[in-house]
């Protein structure tokens, strides 16, 4: 379902005036953790990506996410994981991209410790000095089939990102386990820096 019309009609029409303002508190915390341009890996349809600072890029892997977001003046790139290998081949140190921000994707992967890895190589070699992670918590994590790997703290701090130091790890909105366990919508995010 990741790569078809389907997933895209799921995302698009998720659009209720509640929704939207519970949205809009998560997206401004993740627009926070940014610094300048920002590649936004695994924009979906665009949520976070629009809220980003001009020139700010998306990266997707369905093709009918990225014709909608091009269609609607968005930079949005499409990504084949089985080509790129989390390598960034789509960019180049002359997008002068300060951050990245993988949201709500590494739980998709069989190996999130690897792709970390990956992406950690590519942002040093295109002069990316910051890397945010945000993953669902485990209630988050048990609510969609397409979960394979729980991300939690020990994920990200028994990772060796080369070139990379954790700066920050918080759960938002709220930090007591009891909300990670039963809330949904609470997620871990985490902050990578470059090392000079």
């Amino acid at each position: 379902m990741i790569y078809n019309q389907e997933y895209f009609d799921f995302q698009t029409s998720r659009r209720s005036w509640l929704r939207q303002i519970v949205r809009n508190i998560f997206l401004r915390s993740a627009v926070a953790l940014a610094r300048g341009k920002t590649v936004d890996f695994g924009c979906g349809a665009g949520e976070l990506l629009k809220c980003l600072p001009a020139g700010s890029v998306g990266i997707e892997v369905n093709p009918q996410c990225v014709k909608f977001l091009q269609k609607t003046g968005y930079d949005c790139r499409h990504c084949k994981p089985e080509e790129d290998d989390f390598r960034l081949l789509m960019l180049s140190p002359e997008d002068e991209i300060q951050t990245l921000i993988c949201s709500h994707v590494l739980e998709h992967l069989a190996d999130p410790g690897r792709a970390l890895c990956r992406l950690g190589e590519a942002c040093g070699r295109l002069g990316i000095g910051r890397m945010v992670f945000i993953v669902p918590d485990m209630a988050g994590f048990k609510s969609h089939f397409a979960h394979v790997t729980y991300c939690n703290e020990e994920t990200f701090s028994e990772t060796d990102i080369s070139g990379f130091t954790l700066v920050k790890m918080r759960h938002f909105p709220f930090r007591f386990r009891v909300f990670q366990d039963h809330f949904v919508g609470n997620e871990l995010h985490v902050v990578y820096e470059a090392r000079n």
